[in-house]
């Protein structure tokens, strides 16, 4: 909304008028004359326009485009390159998309059509008169800004990235040993007040912020004094300024001398390194006792320093570890001075988590043999472990189904024959595929087939005990190890049951009656070989003898 401080602004402002046709200059400048006391300077021509313009230095520029001579976009082309923030506004009876186009890469800030109406054109000159006041109030904003910081006695730099220049304050200049006028004059560029193994990062950080891939330049690095000290700065900065593309035009910031900060900062570092680590850390007395523990075993356990301090750490037990586990970790303590290894603890909260545990004794030192303390430093090690699991599930599962993969099965099958040969019992090597499971596929689409193999995968698990297998090798290939088998009549009888149970329909998302089979190969151990691989070669030769049968059926291996 349009407010007295702008009408009242408005009165003080200095307009350029360019308009050809006399009558429409005269009136237009009695109007505005009558209404706010406004003196505007007329113009005829778009180079009459220019010529005035770099005599006066108006506030506002308003423009016919039509015009002999010089036209009014011309003439705005060339006091946008003398003070690209004037404003600009175009009138014009032409309203072809070429004129709207070059008003707007020119940024003029109205475009106003003829015949002119004066209130649209008031309330344009109202809008160029808070922009105007905007500015003026940054200047104004820029140079207290100046003042504060020289008050602070703090060190500012000023970057104008078109010009490729940047302006220093004297702290800027004092802080690092020069004298306002050594820095105003010296060639060195900003990079060469840096020490050498910080400018990479220095100005990687500033391009950074250029390209906004981070809001804030905020770094601290070592500056390189006049008599050659170090001093440790903070640089804080930003981009102040970008142009109408986004692109930084200028940037600003300040210097902290952090020197005495970083050394004390140093200090303390070294100081509680050791103690506060990334590592959990309690210490106990030679009874066990704990008498102090870190933050870091705080985040790990959840248990605060008033929670254990006068307690052992039996409080952390999970109860997943035995007696004859704790006593071989304090025969390895008391023996070597130090145990570490995995072990389970139990959180504050009652969570059971793995840990990494290292427990060293410390010892009198005019007494090697006296025990004072147990220091302890834990590592929670839960993201390790399940990642591990990860890597498992993923080297020996199938993604789809959770079954065992093909290399999990020879293992699995190794085992289970030489448990099977000691206890000179049979086990069963059963292959299967599934029948029309295909034409599922090119009916119903993958994800259906998808689906069909878990609901498999379900089925054949329901039929297995505990000491049985199933796995799929790819596709709709699947393989089964029955253990203890006592006769070929239990794994046929077997056999037959799932085939009766994966003929039964299926529901799935796209279709609720389903219909498949299965075909069965046989091999037993050790009659048709005592090796997983002939075993599983032997299976295989049934099951195709099994499809050639009509699908639907079990072969065992003759």
């Amino acid at each position: 909304m349009n407010n007295s401080n702008d009408l009242d602004y408005l009165k003080k402002l200095s307009i350029l008028y360019v308009e050809d046709d006399e009558s429409i200059r005269a009136l237009l400048c009695k109007f505005f004359l009558k209404r706010h006391g406004i003196e505007i300077i007329p113009a005829v021509n778009g180079a009459e326009g220019l010529m005035l313009f770099k005599l006066h230095q108006p506030d506002v520029v308003i423009t016919d485009i039509s015009m002999p001579i010089m036209d009014g976009l011309t003439m705005s082309d060339a006091i946008r390159k003398i003070n690209p923030n004037t404003p600009i506004i175009v009138t014009t009876g032409f309203e072809e998309s070429q004129y709207f186009q070059h008003a707007i890469d020119l940024d003029v800030t109205k475009y106003v059509t003829k015949p002119v109406n004066f209130k649209i054109l008031e309330s344009a000159l109202l809008k160029c008169t808070r922009v105007i006041r905007m500015e003026l109030a940054l200047q104004e904003s820029e140079e207290r800004l100046r003042l504060v910081l020289e008050g602070a006695e703090l060190a500012f730099w000023d970057w104008d990235i078109v010009k490729g220049c940047v302006n220093r304050n004297k702290m800027w200049a004092e802080m690092l040993g020069y004298t306002f006028e050594e820095i105003n004059h010296t060639t060195k560029q900003w990079t060469d007040f840096i020490h050498p193994d910080d400018r990479e990062k220095a100005i990687k950080s500033i391009r950074d912020t250029l390209d906004g891939i981070i809001k804030v330049h905020k770094i601290e690095y070592r500056m390189l004094h006049k008599d050659g000290s170090i001093k440790w700065v903070l640089d804080h900065a930003n981009v102040v300024k970008r142009d109408e593309n986004g692109k930084p035009i200028r940037m600003s910031g300040t210097h902290s001398d952090i020197s005495e900060q970083k050394q004390a900062e140093i200090e303390l570092h070294i100081a509680a390194t050791v103690f506060e680590s990334q590592e959990g850390m309690l210490i106990t007395d030679s009874e066990g006792v704990i008498l102090k523990i870190n933050r870091a075993f705080t985040k790990i356990t959840g248990y605060y320093a008033a929670d254990v301090i006068g307690k052992t750490p039996r409080v952390l037990q999970s109860g997943l570890h035995d007696e004859v586990f704790y006593d071989l970790l304090w025969e390895s303590i008391n023996t070597t001075g130090e145990w570490k290894g995995e072990i389970w603890n139990k959180r504050k909260n009652g969570d059971i988590y793995p840990e990494w545990l290292t427990i060293t004794a410390v010892k009198n030192n005019n007494d090697d043999v006296i025990v004072t303390h147990y220091v302890g430093t834990l590592l929670d090690i839960t993201e390790r472990k399940n990642h591990e699991n990860q890597i498992h599930q993923l080297a020996f599962y199938d993604s789809l189904t959770d079954l065992p993969n093909r290399r999990l099965l020879t293992e699995r099958l190794k085992q289970s024959i030489s448990i099977e040969r000691r206890a000179k019992k049979q086990l069963a090597v059963m292959m299967m595929d599934l029948d029309r499971f295909k034409a599922v596929n090119d009916t119903f689409g993958h994800a259906a087939g998808d689906e069909l193999l878990k609901q498999v995968a379900v089925r054949i698990k329901s039929h297995l005990r505990e000491n049985d297998t199933v796995a799929r090798l790819g596709g709709d290939e699947f393989v089964v190890i029955l253990a203890d088998v006592n006769n070929q009549k239990d794994a046929t009888h077997f056999a037959y049951l799932l085939i009766k149970n994966l003929m039964q329909p299926f529901v799935l998302t796209q279709s609720d009656n389903v219909e498949i089979g299965a075909s069965i190969g046989i091999s037993f151990f050790p009659q048709d070989g005592e090796d997983g691989e002939v075993l599983m070669n032997k299976a295989d030769i049934a099951l195709y003898q099994a499809k050639r049968n009509g699908r639907c059926c079990f072969v065992c291996y003759v």
